[in-house]
């Protein structure tokens, strides 16, 4: 697996990579597997882990991942609800 590889498979406007022994059905399938997982419609998670494993996850997200592949909403242990609505 290249980098080529997983830009195809993970950003919407990367090309095809020539470079690859996968054949473009197999990428395709790749692609397809991962838009159907992302963007998650609800991350959740414990209040305990909102200084580490929370924090990482939206810092991790919004440094790779485009503004239309973040997390719809993040819920606190089913206490706290909160929706993001990225407009950018």
């Amino acid at each position: 697996m290249t980098l080529d590889v997983w830009d195809y498979i993970f950003f919407k406007d990367a090309a095809v990579p020539s470079n690859s022994r996968l054949s473009k059905s197999v990428l395709d399938k790749l692609k397809l597997e991962f838009e159907w997982w992302y963007p998650v419609d609800l991350r959740a998670s414990g209040k305990d882990l909102v200084p580490n494993h929370l924090t990482y996850y939206l810092y991790n997200h919004a440094a790779i991942w485009p503004h239309d592949r973040l997390a719809y909403c993040i819920d606190i242990n089913s206490i706290i609800s909160v929706m993001f609505f990225w407009f950018f």
